[in-house]
């Protein structure tokens, strides 16, 4: 019987120029600088301006356009939006009573969280400008579009990245990687992630939970665990949402969502939202009880509790309900990262405020500090085994790629 390797990756997968060199911090930048209908807030482009104003938020409202890029990032821009537009739908709530439509005074859903609430008073006016500007009725409307144009731009800025299939990056990942050290023969590999291309099950025929056809499969997600998958599990640019059917389908192009109506749904705590192709921002549990994304959860579930090896590649630890899963790891863990600076000639001190090794480490054996050795400092070491746990964690802190293929080997030895 084959052995069960699961592999999960996050946004560092990617950013390489082999791959893509698409990264959290080159989407940011373009949501920044992207045009949207020709609307400004306070002189700047929507993206601009949202995320100066979150920087200025975090900082404690300073004049700081600065923020770590883990903190503020284009995720942070899409939460802030869904948050704001729960708000402005909120405040134009209508009930019908007696057969005749009625505004709900002081309505408000209890999902919008305080400290967006908080910062609502400081945008409000600035939108309502925006919203008189384009001559939008309401200034959820204008919330949404500046909303479906992001979130349209990162889906079509991924769509040439997924058709590439000659992308340097990802055939090496195959042919020096998937085929040489988890042939077949010996592995089931169980791929996740948390990224929104589709390379692996276009290009290598792996199952994505969808038949020819574009329709979800939910018998073989739910019930078949030895075969190879591909499995987004925050939503894919060529997927179609429709939340209020609950049914996803999955196209040959990406979706345009700037050609859909502003209807919505509700998800948990009775926010609305956008169907959209993808999962961002950081309200991903509102939009993960609808199927497929539940379905996909569930068999991440049971594979991180079945798997011998546990692969994480470029993962940051932001997502909680990711974090949660990784504590029931039981075989080998491998975290694939890279440390910017690490491989200098300097000794390499790890800062639990800006590198997520810690976090990782503390989910997996919750102790972090007795895990890695820092005393000296980590010097030019490749990769390490951990103290602790029986050196059931390893960490490679240099980034996917031929060198980490080549010493796969030793690392799980």
């Amino acid at each position: 019987m084959a052995k069960k390797i699961t592999i999960l990756t996050g946004a560092g997968y990617t950013c390489t120029r082999d791959f893509s060199g698409i990264s959290t911090e080159s989407l940011t930048n373009e949501i920044r600088n992207l045009e949207v209908y020709g609307i400004t807030l306070g002189g700047l482009k929507p993206g601009e301006y949202i995320y100066r104003k979150l920087c200025q938020h975090y900082n404690n409202n300073s004049r700081s356009i600065k923020a770590d890029i883990a903190v503020v990032n284009f995720e942070t821009i899409i939460h802030f939006l869904e948050e704001f537009y729960a708000f402005q739908v909120s405040k134009h709530k209508i009930a019908v009573v007696g057969g005749r439509k009625r505004k709900i005074k002081g309505y408000m859903f209890k999902g919008v969280k305080p400290s967006f609430l908080k910062l609502k008073d400081e945008v409000e006016n600035d939108f309502k400008k925006a919203t008189d500007k384009q001559y939008v009725k309401e200034a959820y409307l204008l919330i949404a579009n500046i909303f479906k144009a992001f979130i349209n731009h990162i889906t079509h800025s991924l769509v040439s990245y997924s058709l590439d299939s000659n992308n340097q990056g990802m055939t090496n990942f195959n042919e020096n990687f998937l085929k040489k050290y988890l042939p077949d023969s010996n592995w089931t590999k169980r791929i996740y992630t948390l990224n929104y291309d589709d390379w692996i099950s276009r290009h290598l025929n792996y199952f994505d939970g969808f038949d020819s056809s574009g329709n979800i499969q939910s018998d073989d997600i739910l019930n078949n665990f030895d075969i190879n998958c591909h499995y987004n599990l925050h939503g894919c640019v060529f997927w179609e949402t429709t939340i209020d059917k609950e049914r996803v389908t999955k196209s040959n192009k990406a979706i345009d969502l700037l050609g859909r109506g502003q209807s919505s749904d509700t998800g948990i705590d009775r926010e609305p939202l956008i169907p959209t192709p993808i999962i961002s921002g950081y309200n991903k549990m509102q939009r993960m009880k609808f199927n497929p994304y539940i379905q996909l959860y569930y068999s991440f579930q049971r594979d991180i509790i079945e798997s011998e090896i546990v692969l994480l590649i470029g993962y940051g630890f932001g997502d909680t309900h990711i974090n949660n899963l990784l504590k029931l790891c039981k075989g080998k863990v491998v975290l694939c990262n890279y440390l910017e600076g690490m491989f200098e000639g300097k000794k390499y001190y790890l800062n639990p405020w800006t590198d997520h090794t810690d976090v990782f480490i503390n989910i997996i054996t919750n102790s972090f500090w007795e895990t890695f050795p820092h005393g000296t400092g980590l010097q030019k070491k490749e990769w390490f085994e951990s103290n602790s746990d029986s050196g059931r964690i390893r960490v490679w802190w240099q980034g996917i790629g031929d060198k980490f293929y080549k010493n796969w080997k030793k690392i799980i030895a």
